[in-house]
């Protein structure tokens, strides 16, 4: 089962490595449609005590911790709205790859880009990207714009390629 994750605003730190989360949800009303706030207050770990009262934080459930702590401090967002990670380790591999940057260099050649530097033989080439994936090819002498036939890509054949 996943673990919840939490957003809200820190209402009390007075205590030491602990700090209460008050967490607003809001949902109509069934019948008569008006907007309801329900706030609910949820004490936190904070082991370095880096949260103050005000700010906005995001709090994972854990394990419980005592009597009425079950869940630890994530990261606190700046007052532009950027959330500042503070206990890296405790992060959900999945919010980890969501927050990392997109790659800006590519590092492995399309079909096109090997076509157009010249027509090789498949020996010389072991795998091709196709479709954003890696596929395993085995030797033979088909040429590149034939293995893209093969996969479903479309190489416009340059003028040294074109033969009667």
């Amino acid at each position: 089962m996943a673990k919840k994750e939490k957003v809200g605003v820190v209402v009390s730190s007075a205590m030491q490595k602990t700090i209460v989360v008050a967490v607003e949800n809001r949902s109509p009303h069934p019948k008569y449609r008006k907007v309801i706030v329900q706030t609910k207050r949820f004490k936190a770990h904070d082991e370095e005590n880096l949260c103050k009262t005000g700010d906005r934080v995001r709090i994972l459930e854990s394990k419980p911790l005592s009597k009425t702590k079950a869940w630890v401090v994530l990261s606190k967002y700046d007052p532009q709205g950027q959330e500042i990670v503070l206990y890296p380790d405790l992060m959900p591999v999945a919010a980890v790859i969501q927050m990392a940057p997109e790659p800006t260099v590519r590092l492995e050649p399309t079909l096109q880009e090997l076509a157009a530097i010249e027509p090789l033989a498949e020996e010389t080439v072991t795998a091709l990207v196709v479709a954003e994936t890696v596929v395993e090819l085995e030797p033979t002498v088909e040429t590149i714009p034939e293995v893209a036939k093969t996969y479903g890509e479309t190489i416009e054949p340059t003028p040294e390629e074109e033969t009667p």
